[in-house]
């Protein structure tokens, strides 16, 4: 496997290939990820209230970008905004340099329709295009972890669920995509497509 610092990940049915996500990162470990429709994007968050913990639906702040620190802060804020006016959330480290320790965590969940987006730069136009091929593109949603590229990795994943989940509205099929791995930097995104 070839480490990028940047990644475009495609999904491809039939010759239509859309672009869906761009990955980067940083020396420090931080990952940005960003996509077309950005901005239309709803968050489900979860708040702290009197009565427990409440969710809660955020739209995003503008265009911008899905940012984890190798601290293991997590943001998301318009491209010329700041993390007060977006969302902030804590999690596990990417990297810890005192300790030398790159961290395990999951990103984010996704659900995606129908993508729309075909980029100028058209797919494999770049060594580092990634594509997940399907017969035909279903509302799927998308799991992604950060996993440490290191000499040996064991990658031991339980997924459940009920067939019917995995069945679009009229199909006959379930409409799982596989796992996939992708290579950054440091990490691996490790992505698993229902």
């Amino acid at each position: 496997m070839k480490p990028y610092n940047q990644r475009r990940i495609f999904i491809t049915e039939g010759s239509e290939h859309y672009q869906i996500f761009t990955f980067s990162q940083k020396g420090d470990g931080s990952i940005y990820c960003n996509w077309p429709d950005f901005s239309k994007t709803r968050w489900i968050t979860v708040d702290i209230t009197a009565n427990g913990p409440a969710s809660k639906i955020v739209k995003s702040p503008g265009d911008g970008k899905l940012t984890i620190h190798g601290t293991g802060m997590a943001g998301v804020r318009a491209n010329d905004g700041v993390y007060k006016d977006g969302i902030v959330i804590h999690g596990n480290y990417l990297v810890n340099p005192e300790d030398n320790k790159l961290g395990v965590r999951h990103l984010f969940t996704a659900q995606i329709n129908k993508p729309y987006s075909m980029p100028d730069s058209a797919v494999f136009n770049r060594e580092s295009d990634y594509v997940i091929t399907c017969n035909k593109i279903e509302p799927i949603v998308l799991v992604f972890f950060a996993i440490p590229i290191v000499k040996e990795v064991s990658i031991n994943f339980n997924l459940s669920g009920h067939v019917d989940d995995l069945i679009p509205e009229g199909g006959t099929q379930p409409s799982f995509l596989g796992f996939h791995i992708i290579e950054l930097r440091q990490h691996l995104v490790f992505l698993a497509c229902l």
